[in-house]
């Protein structure tokens, strides 16, 4: 009987240990797990950062409104309240290009000589300045005001132009017609020399400016060698020169020119009361 009690006690004192390792690494384990569930379903609090009230949108100086207001068929008041000029110039044509800074206004004083040619900028008799060339008018500046330069209408050409000078604006139209009609003419009997008296050079696509054409000519309507003319109030030339003789003798008529310059990638437009 001794011997089974001393057997009992020494099993009870062997297995106490290993139960209370397990107790204590079970309970380790379920504090540890709940600890990461904890973490995984509350989330990591961060403080709220309070929006900032001072930013604002900021339109770039360079935008101008009114531009955006014709981008949806506004008006600008100001720009149709323009005034025609009252500064005795008289635009005889126009270089019209995509670049703007390469676009040139042939202007002349009434009843002092020849034209010159301006571009944006470049400040003109009367104490105004070019500030932009646009379709068939040229915008000046004068005392900060914005004011127009058109080309002059057939009547006011008989009448304005006539009371201030009229044997320079009469002998100015008779030179121009004679030119067209003699060049209508040469055209007809021998269109190649006429071409090569003019410097020009004609081939598929227009008529190429050549190195021998008359400075007068280059110098009045801005043209320089290489350019080459491609139309002619809208009608294509160089492929057809009796098409060209008769776009010739219909500037006779209308009095008014319109050139299309091809000048390496840019594509000016030059216009021209004659």
């Amino acid at each position: 009987m001794r011997d089974r009690f001393t057997q009992l006690w020494e099993q009870r004192r062997t297995q106490h240990p290993a139960t209370v390792i397990i107790v204590i690494a079970a309970a380790w384990l379920a504090w540890l797990l709940a600890k990461y569930v904890w973490l995984i379903f509350s989330g990591v609090s961060a403080p709220l950062v309070a929006p900032d009230l001072s930013l604002s949108l900021r339109v770039p100086p360079t935008v101008d409104a009114r531009r955006i207001g014709t981008m949806f068929g506004e008006q600008d008041a100001a720009q149709s309240a323009v005034a025609d000029t009252t500064l005795q110039l008289r635009l005889d044509g126009l270089l019209e290009s995509q670049n703007a800074e390469l676009s040139r206004a042939f202007i002349s004083e009434r009843g002092k000589g020849s034209p010159e040619i301006y571009r944006p900028g470049d400040e003109v008799p009367g104490g105004a300045k070019i500030d932009r060339i646009e379709d068939s008018t040229v915008v000046l500046l004068r005392a900060g005001r914005e004011e127009i330069l058109r080309f002059d209408l057939p009547s006011q050409t008989g009448a304005t132009t006539a009371a201030v000078v009229p044997n320079a604006a009469v002998a100015r139209a008779a030179q121009a017609r004679n030119v067209l009609s003699n060049l209508a003419e040469r055209l007809a009997n021998s269109p190649m020399t006429a071409l090569r008296q003019m410097g020009m050079r004609r081939t598929s696509q227009g008529y190429i400016v050549s190195i021998t054409a008359p400075k007068e000519m280059l110098t009045r309507f801005g043209l320089k060698p290489g350019d080459r003319v491609v139309s002619i109030n809208g009608q294509t030339v160089g492929k057809d020169v009796e098409a060209d003789q008769k776009v010739l003798g219909q500037l006779q008529e209308s009095g008014n020119a319109r050139v299309e310059v091809q000048r390496g990638t840019q594509t000016l437009t030059l216009e021209q009361r004659l």
